[in-house]
């Protein structure tokens, strides 16, 4: 989000749409650098303090994003370049929307050529499976863990200036990311690349096709002649609605109780425990 916003100030002042998201990321790469070296870096092993820290911090951030840019949403312009749409295998997609999936893809593919195929990769590795270890071979593991976080902190900031043409820039832009984003991790297993992403697949999917398929149901805008037979149709839709989540919620409850019976492996048997709770958690 403060990547966001600072992209919005940018491109204000002439700056074009990619330069903005740059310079933004590296903006918000520098703020975390200085979160990492003068906060998180004084709790080592406090996960918790750790949550509690970051958490009230992007409260802060979040209420400094209101006074400096207001609480209206902003509206970042879709490159021009990349507007219209795309046809694929005669499908029309939104070119913009497949540009991000690509640029998504290069990032995925160049974050694993980095850790698995570069010296700079296994001294990350290393620091993170032994960090007295890598001490004692010379690896300078809290300026590697900077590093680190600089570059997941100018992600983060290049990724809400690319989505800003789709989400537009507001407050509680970041609530709403960060949950997606917490149930990623979960789901892939901290620490594993190829984990985050196939579950930000998962989550993608179920995110955006279960608000596209479950949806509660649209009624038509009411004109005062019929308004009160609308309200009744409104409610007669809603408890419908509220009766199928009912029913599914059931039916997640029994599949999630009888997974050891239909899934081998301890390892399956958790991820799919996993996705049902989470599934139960939505509907809840």
């Amino acid at each position: 989000m403060l990547g966001a916003y600072l992209s919005t100030s940018l491109i204000a002042r002439g700056v074009d749409f990619w330069t903005a998201a740059i310079l933004s990321g590296i903006g918000v790469a520098a703020f975390g650098g200085l979160v990492e070296r003068f906060i998180l870096r004084r709790l080592p092993g406090a996960e918790l303090a750790q949550v509690l820290v970051t958490l009230g911090l992007s409260f802060m951030v979040a209420d400094i994003c209101l006074m400096v840019w207001t609480g209206d949403p902003i509206r970042i312009a879709t490159p021009p370049a990349l507007r219209g749409a795309t046809s694929v295998a005669g499908l029309a997609f939104p070119t913009y929307r497949l540009a991000i999936s690509l640029i998504a893809v290069v990032f995925a593919g160049g974050l694993w050529a980095l850790l698995e195929r570069t010296r700079l990769g296994a001294m990350i590795r290393a620091g993170v499976d032994d960090p007295s270890m890598a001490r004692v071979v010379g690896i300078r593991v809290s300026k590697l863990f900077t590093i680190v976080f600089c570059l997941g902190a100018w992600l983060a900031g290049f990724a809400g200036v690319i989505g800003g043409p789709i989400l537009s820039v507001y407050p509680g832009l970041d609530g709403e990311m960060l949950p997606l984003a917490l149930v990623v991790v979960i789901l892939g297993g901290s620490g594993s690349l190829l984990g985050s992403f196939v579950g930000s697949f998962i989550v993608g999917f179920l995110y955006n096709f279960g608000q596209a398929m479950f949806s509660r149901a649209r009624v038509r805008r009411p004109v005062p002649a019929d308004a009160h037979r609308a309200r009744r149709a409104a409610a007669r839709s809603l408890r419908t609605a509220d009766g199928v989540k009912r029913v599914v919620l059931a039916a997640a409850l029994v599949v999630l109780a009888t997974v050891p019976l239909w899934v081998s492996g301890t390892f399956y048997v958790n991820i799919a425990s996993q996705i049902l709770l989470y599934a139960i958690f939505a509907l809840a």
